[in-house]
């Protein structure tokens, strides 16, 4: 299926790999993903991949790439409350805190990202 859209703005052609070498490059930049064979690189640069859509992207050079990226974080923010919350309901008295305190910790590191935006932005604006 071909999605029609119309650009409202100026597009650039993806190039796949150049985004591949980007990400891998991000990656390495975590201490325990230095390794370029780590599986897990392999795995995010594959699911980021099948997140995207085929074909240019719209508005490159007019996007507000910030606030694309704060409400992005803003709905994972969203999630991991929602699963909190639905571990809280399945609780029933049962101990699971060790579940809980692991998706609290994976949400911390979007508060982390989120100021990693917010540093970012700031550079962006100077």
């Amino acid at each position: 299926m071909t999605l029609d859209y119309h650009p409202v703005g100026p597009h650039i052609a993806r190039d796949i790999e150049d985004e591949r070498k980007i990400k891998t490059y991000a990656a390495s930049l975590v201490p325990h993903f230095a390794d370029p064979e780590n599986p897990f690189i392999h795995h995010i640069i594959k699911h980021t991949e099948s997140r995207a859509l085929e074909g240019p992207v719209r508005d490159a050079e007019t996007r507000d790439y910030f606030t694309e990226i704060v409400e992005e974080l803003s709905d994972g923010v969203n999630y991991f409350v929602w699963w909190v919350q639905e571990i809280d309901r399945r609780a029933d008295g049962q101990d699971h805190g060790e579940e809980r305190m692991a998706v609290l910790a994976a949400m911390v590191k979007l508060y982390e990202a989120w100021e990693a935006v917010q540093i970012a932005g700031a550079a962006a604006r100077r």
